[in-house]
This record gives C-alpha cells, sequence and structure tokens, in this order.
C-alpha cells in the first residue's frame, strides 16, 4: 500500500496484527477480514502484516459495534462518517434495545450472585461460631487441616 514502509514504520507506530489481536482477544484472521473488507488498512512487510494506531481506534470501534450487535455494514458506514438510512437507524434501535435487555439479564444474575455469596458468608459465620462453641479433643491431623484449608 505504501512505496517506503521502511521509512513509514519509522514515523507512524505499526502493531503486528497477531500482538493487536491477542490484545483484544481475537484472532489475528479476524483482523485480516476487516482489512479485506475494507474497514482497516493493510500494511505488510515480508509475511508479517501491520496495523496503524488509527486503525487500532477504528478496530475498537468494530468491536463495541459488533458487541452491540450492528452488522459490520452499519459499521463500516458509521467508520466511514456516511449518515444513516431509516432502516439502519432502526438497526440501531433495535441493536441497542439488545444491548439493555442484556444488560438487564446481567444485572439479574449480578443479583443471584450477590445474594449466594451472602448465604455462603453467612455459612462461614455459622460453622465458625459452631467451631469456636464446641470443644475439640484435639488438632486434626496436618493431612485434613492442608486438605481442607483449616
Amino acid at each position: 500500500m505504501f512505496k517506503d514502509q521502511k521509512n513509514l514504520k519509522a514515523q507512524i507506530k505499526l502493531h503486528s496484527i497477531e500482538q493487536v489481536g491477542a490484545k483484544f482477544k481475537i484472532p489475528a484472521r479476524e483482523i485480516v477480514f476487516y482489512q479485506k473488507r475494507g474497514l482497516l488498512s493493510k500494511l505488510a512487510e515480508g509475511a508479517s502484516s501491520f496495523i496503524t494506531d488509527h486503525d487500532v481506534a477504528r478496530l475498537k470501534v468494530i468491536l463495541a459495534g459488533k458487541r452491540a450487535g450492528l452488522k459490520l455494514a452499519v459499521i463500516a458506514k458509521m467508520l466511514n462518517g456516511k449518515s444513516n438510512t431509516r432502516l439502519e437507524e432502526l438497526e440501531n434501535l433495535l441493536a441497542l434495545k439488545n444491548c439493555r435487555t442484556q444488560i438487564n439479564e446481567l444485572e439479574k444474575k449480578k443479583l443471584e450472585l450477590t445474594e449466594v455469596i451472602l448465604d455462603l458468608e453467612r455459612s462461614c459465620v455459622s460453622l465458625n461460631e459452631w467451631q469456636c462453641a464446641t470443644p475439640s479433643p484435639s488438632n486434626p491431623p496436618a493431612e485434613l487441616k492442608e486438605k481442607f484449608g483449616l
């Protein structure tokens, strides 16, 4: 894409697609997919592919849009600054509704888990009180202490 990539590399910070993929927990081939679709620029040096800081920022937008349920075509138009059609606006509203639904479901699960944690903490307190109130004829063997984390 660029004539003098070595000179460009000195001027612009480049990131290997493998490193960026690892950072975002996505396979490098997913970045190549976005490059082939024209969403990210493609820079190559030998067998290695790179993306710029600008493309890393674009990738963040792409991944956020995907998590929100947006279609890649809608994300591409957002990245390229093209205006939305009515259909795209409706798609965005549906994606937003989907996000809110997922947040609500996760909040419910969070509440359930908090209740379970509180129940377990109460059980630990009760067991600890019972253990303190019950006279122990001797200390348990070391292997039992280690096995049960006592």
